[in-house]
């Protein structure tokens, strides 16, 4: 990889613990309309 994201993120914000599952979905913002979902 280009490691672009080592320098623009601090080391500690790059870490080797999963997270927990659901977390990324329970906690994300749609950014566009979802036809499909009626919104």
């Amino acid at each position: 990889g280009c490691l672009k994201c080592i320098e623009a993120c601090p080391t500690d914000a790059l870490v080797e613990i999963r997270e927990t599952e659901g977390y990324a979905e329970a906690h994300s913002v749609a950014l566009f309309p979802n036809p499909e979902q009626g919104k």
